[in-house]
């Protein structure tokens, strides 16, 4: 899966502002973040290929981040 990578280098530059403040950053992955192309691709969020490529998103950027982002939280609210 590609990722944007303007999207993951602002990340790294504020969880490098903040870890040079001696801040802790959280990073959310929210539902939504989800690629839209893929999502309408696949019939939303019915289609279990869906599912199975935000898995493998989310897993993704768990890795990138590893070692650098202490706490990633995975946010769902299906039923908003």
């Amino acid at each position: 899966m590609v990722c944007h990578l303007q999207a993951v280098w602002l990340l790294e530059d504020y969880a490098f502002e903040l870890h040079k403040y001696s801040i802790e950053p959280i990073v959310i992955i929210y539902h939504n973040d989800f690629p839209l192309r893929i999502s309408r691709k696949y019939k939303e969020f019915i289609s279990s290929e869906t599912m199975n490529l935000y898995a493998k998103y989310c897993e993704t950027i768990f890795k990138h981040y590893k070692g650098e982002v202490k706490y990633l939280l995975n946010f769902n609210d299906f039923f908003n």
